[in-house]
């Protein structure tokens, strides 16, 4: 069998899917024919682009375009002040993105390697973008692939400024709320060049990395006329002057409103611009205040232009997306929110997007700017009924919960699945594994936003059961912040609605959560509430799982005789209903603590009949964990290379899978393997392998790797 460990990468012979015979050990660096390259060398880097386009009409802004290039070329020169970040500040509607993105357009030639752009939604009735999301978008556009990703944020931050290091990137990080959001984005390298903005004046930036920082004000009046002029044409504003600088101080001489107002009438070429005046000190009086400035009720009145302006259909989706919480939103989640189909709900968003009141970030994905966000929930508090509100928001997270069912099913067919009501006509759209896994990726910030909404509205049952669908995704991908917020949420969920299973099946779900992190006291709590509520409610499968996941637990916390009490008692559970599934898992338990207890031939057994159930079920994520225990228990009792060969065939399924935790657990192993072969130079590779990952997902068996690489 050929062991073949290029820098950073462990790699496996095997032909046909099947592991080869270990007649001897052989360690290379290389490949040969017919080896089976688990981690295949990264193609070259791409080269982002991901700058907006600039707004075709740009006016007034000369003195700010010349403030940034003179920023760039001092920090290129090495200058005293030459620090690589930028930071634009203003009012809302400003202008500040306007600005960063026509200058990027001009300088973006000057970065070989690529452009970033990043909005961080740092003012909106939602949460900020989350970090990790945020880094997940920027390593994606980087070229790191979907299972090299990290997923804790400090190996990401890590990760990001390992890659601009000796690259050439500008770098725009828009609408930033504080500098606690932007710090961990800034590139680390001189070669790059970041430009912030924002709201805030975010002092803290520049007093802790010397970034330079220009305010924007408003255009003047002049500046203000010639924006007008651009936009509705010179003959219509010089046939009324007067009524055209009222329209532009009646609008704070803010772009974002000088365009809605602009774009508003342009369509109507005998709206006269005195009318227009009228209209916008109309809706000024009839409009609440968003905040206390004038430029704030200027660039409501003008958003109010566009929606009256809208179709009755396309005016009611408008609102009812105000009750969405998520980072963006997919057609669709927009069908389910508006009780549509797809079709009819991507007509409908291509209109809001026309009217420049909604945004397409991608294929079928749509995002508000967050002064949208605000008064489209306004009008959906003001023009829907309570009934109409909740029943919508009801849809969506139906929307969520059903297709994450869906995808579990997918990720983890043997295991029990949440109770929902039939939905006929229902269709997810997922067809396999990558599928579902690349949804759940995709959806992972929604899904999080949709479960405390549903808590928060009141809908308990969605609360506790859509964490519950997500099982598979989170035992695959391990994001252990994620998976224990929700497995709490819902816990409590569960409990107010009097529903003595479901919390017992989220406390059983989170004691693994816990038990991964080696949390072991509130790992054990959790399953000491989740078997007294199972054996109450007569709970017979949950009864048998939280009493295998305890034994697991024990095991881990080496008391392996109570290990092997919780497993004989949840093999009897699962012999009794009849679930194979859980028999398998039972068995593995027996399997591990008689290892620990050194009981090595009764360990053997009991591993082997778990394997072949695992596989008569078609438990793949079983199979790889009782491939990898089996390679522990060869290792015990000293027959090295039936370990390596096992350890080999371990990790081709973990890849497959796609679970990184299992991926880095073997590599563990595999290092301990190759030292007793006499080769720690490859060990300690494999070992190095392992950190990277236990770091990424922020596991606790990054200590034990950092260990052994001291050793």
């Amino acid at each position: 069998m050929n062991v073949l460990l290029g820098e950073g990468h462990v790699v496996f012979g095997r032909r046909n899917n099947e592991v080869r015979g270990v007649a001897e050990t052989v360690v290379q660096v290389g490949g040969v024919e017919g080896d089976l390259h688990l981690h295949a060398p990264a193609p070259a880097a791409p080269v982002p682009r991901q700058l907006p386009v600039a707004f075709g009409y740009f006016t007034g802004r000369e003195p700010g375009l010349a403030w940034l290039d003179h920023r760039l070329a001092a920090a290129r020169a090495g200058a005293p002040d030459g620090s690589p970040i930028a930071v634009v500040a203003g009012s809302p509607g400003v202008g500040k993105t306007a600005l960063a993105v026509r200058w990027a357009h001009r300088w973006r030639d000057s970065f070989p390697d690529g452009d970033l752009y990043v909005d961080l939604h740092g003012y909106d009735l939602r949460a900020p973008a989350a970090l990790d999301q945020v880094f997940e978008r920027v390593l994606r556009a980087l070229g790191v692939r979907s299972e090299d990703m990290p997923t804790a944020v400090e190996a990401q931050e890590s990760l990001y400024r390992s890659l601009l290091a000796r690259r050439r990137v500008l770098v725009v990080l828009d609408n930033a709320a504080s500098a606690d959001q932007v710090r961990p984005l800034l590139p680390g390298s001189a070669t790059c060049f970041a430009v912030v903005t924002s709201r805030s004046r975010l002092s803290g930036l520049l007093v802790r990395t010397g970034a330079a920082r220009l305010t924007l004000d408003p255009l003047g009046p002049a500046e203000a006329m010639g924006l007008l002029r651009d936009l509705l044409g010179p003959e219509r504003v010089d046939a009324d002057p007067a009524n055209a600088v009222e329209v532009a101080r009646q609008c704070a001489y803010l772009p974002l409103a000088l365009r809605i107002a602009a774009d508003r009438t342009a369509g109507h070429r005998h709206t006269t611009l005195a009318e227009l005046v009228e209209e916008l000190a109309g809706e000024r009086d009839r409009l609440d205040v968003l905040s206390a400035d004038d430029e704030s009720t200027a660039v409501r009145a003008v958003f109010s232009w566009s929606y009256q302006a809208l179709p009755a259909e396309a005016s009611r989706v408008f609102r009812l997306l105000g009750l969405h919480r998520g980072a963006d939103i997919g057609t669709a989640a927009v069908a389910a929110l508006i009780a549509s189909t797809v079709p009819r709900a991507r007509r409908v968003l291509e209109v809001l997007t026309g009217a420049h009141l909604l945004t397409e970030t991608g294929r079928d994905r749509y995002r508000f700017h967050d002064l949208l966000r605000v008064y489209a929930g306004e009008l959906a508090a003001a023009e829907e009924s309570e009934v109409d509100r909740r029943a919508a928001v009801r849809r969506l997270l139906e929307h969520y919960l059903r297709t994450a069912d869906a995808a579990d099913r997918l990720l983890s067919p043997q295991r029990r699945h949440v109770p929902l009501d039939p939905s006929p006509g229902f269709d997810s759209g997922l067809r396999n594994h990558f599928e579902a896994r690349q949804w759940c990726e995709a959806e992972r910030p929604n899904l999080v936003s949709a479960v405390r909404q549903a808590a928060d509205e009141g809908f308990d049952d969605v609360a506790w059961k859509l964490p519950i669908a997500l099982w598979g995704y989170f035992t695959l991908r391990t994001p252990w912040v994620d998976w224990i917020t929700t497995y709490r949420i819902a816990a409590a969920a569960a409990r107010r609605c009097g529903d003595r299973v479901g919390e017992a099946w989220t406390l059983g779900g989170l004691g693994i959560a816990y038990r991964d992190l080696r949390r072991y006291e509130e790992a054990m709590a959790s399953y000491d509430r989740a078997l007294a509520l199972c054996r109450e409610v007569g709970d017979r499968y949950g009864e048998g799982w939280t009493l295998g996941s305890r034994g697991v637990a024990c095991w881990e916390m080496r008391r392996f005789e109570d290990a092997l009490t919780c497993s004989r008692e949840a093999l009897a559970v699962f012999e009794e209903i009849g679930h194979p599934y859980g028999q398998a898992q039972a068995l593995f338990c027996f399997g591990e603590s008689c290892r620990g207890l050194g009981r090595f031939e009764e360990a053997f057994g009991y591993l082997e009949r778990a394997l072949e159930l695992r596989r008569d079920v078609g438990d793949g994520w079983g199979v790889a964990r009782t491939t990898t225990s089996l390679g522990y228990a060869h290792y015990d009792v000293g027959r090295f290379a039936e370990a390596l060969e096992l350890y080999g065939a371990a990790l081709a399924m973990w890849e497959d899978i796609g679970d990184r935790y299992g991926e880095a657990r073997t590599l563990i192993a595999l290092g301990d393997v190759l030292t007793v072969l006499g080769d720690p130079r490859h060990a300690a590779k494999a070992w190095r392998r392992a950190l990277s990952i236990c770091q990424e997902l922020g596991s606790p068996h990054a200590r034990e790797v950092r260990d052994r690489l001291a050793g």
